[in-house]
């Protein structure tokens, strides 16, 4: 019986660890750097959703060692987005970087 009421406990601890981590935070506010991520084609690109009024945004493809491999400075509306699709060199490891002062946007990046 002790063994059983254990089990069932850990079961409930492992399912509420999964169901914690598999919600994703959508909104970012201000400067924001993805997680590195292998590059295997050479094409990669980064870009955001701005969910406040007007703001610049500087979409920046970084090396994992912090060289730029392409930066692009946009204004963009509230509810609109943009998009700096890079070139460079394949098998790199990249992230993507939004400057901005958006107190909220919803940024991406994809290598």
């Amino acid at each position: 019986m002790k063994k059983r009421i254990i089990t069932a406990l850990m079961s409930v601890a492992v399912f509420s660890c999964i169901i914690g981590t598999a919600v994703p935070a959508l909104a970012a506010s201000g400067h924001w750097k993805s997680v590195i991520q292998w590059d295997a084609n050479g094409v990669s690109e980064t870009g955001s959703v701005n969910r406040s009024s007007v703001t610049t945004f500087t979409l920046r493809v970084m090396r994992a060692n912090g060289d730029i491999i392409g930066t692009k400075t946009v204004r963009i509306g509230k509810n609109k987005s943009d998009v700096h699709v890079c070139w460079g060199q394949p098998a790199l490891d990249r992230y993507g970087e939004v400057i901005n002062s958006s107190p909220v946007h919803d940024p991406w990046f994809n290598s």
